[in-house]
């Protein structure tokens, strides 16, 4: 698929509020842990980034916090 510079300035346009919205919602968790930090804080965060990848079509594990997503490759991709 290519795109001429004219459609992909009209997708980043498009895309870049909501994209903005999302790094808004993200950046207002506390997300740095201290002693005697909250760590409600960190599942919050971490269950936030989980659903942006989720509204992405990934499948994101939440493990200590971290959270990893994966995708299967296309069929017939190599491994």
């Amino acid at each position: 698929m290519t795109l001429s510079v004219q459609d992909l300035r009209a997708a980043i346009n498009r895309e870049l509020p909501g994209l903005r919205a999302d790094l808004e919602r993200l950046i207002r968790i506390p997300g740095i842990a201290f002693d005697g930090f909250d760590r409600g804080e960190l599942e919050r965060s971490a269950e936030a980034v989980a659903d942006l990848l989720r509204g992405c079509g990934l499948t994101p594990t939440i493990t200590h916090n971290a959270v990893i997503a994966r995708r299967p490759a296309p069929p017939g991709a190599p491994p």
